[in-house]
């Protein structure tokens, strides 16, 4: 039987290293548990929805209200968002705050005054101001 372990983050490397070099409680973490694992999000709408429920909860409330989500929309979209009333939002466990957060992403999007691609392309100065 095959084990396939998920990809680790190379980027990672260099500034791992420079930690270990400088810390050696880190160094045996670091050798022992080797790269963390890349991390992948989706983009768009959907990553930073995925961003914003995961804050302040547990990642196992994440996870179960992510599935509660999509059970309900099927594929998530700024439309399929915008379709739950905020009574099927909380009862899929949006917090009233989060409810507002993902209706103003929503709305953003679908208007166009938020574009994600345009905002990919950005360095980070142009992408927060």
């Amino acid at each position: 039987m095959t084990s396939t372990a998920p990809p680790r983050d190379r980027k990672l490397s260099g500034p791992l290293r420079l930690l270990a070099e400088r810390d050696p409680d880190f160094a045996v973490a670091l050798k022992a548990c080797g790269l963390p694992p890349v991390r992948q999000q989706p983009t768009g709408f959907e990553g930073l929805l995925s961003i914003i429920l995961a804050q302040q909860v547990s990642a196992g409330a994440t996870r179960a209200i992510r599935e509660r989500l999509y059970t309900a929309v099927g594929d998530l979209t700024p439309q399929s968002f915008l379709a739950l009333d905020d009574e099927a939002l909380r009862a899929i466990g949006f917090s009233r705050q989060k409810v507002r957060y993902g209706r103003g992403i929503a709305e953003v999007t679908l208007s166009g005054a938020l574009d994600f691609d345009a905002v990919a392309g950005m360095d980070d100065a142009e992408a927060i101001g």
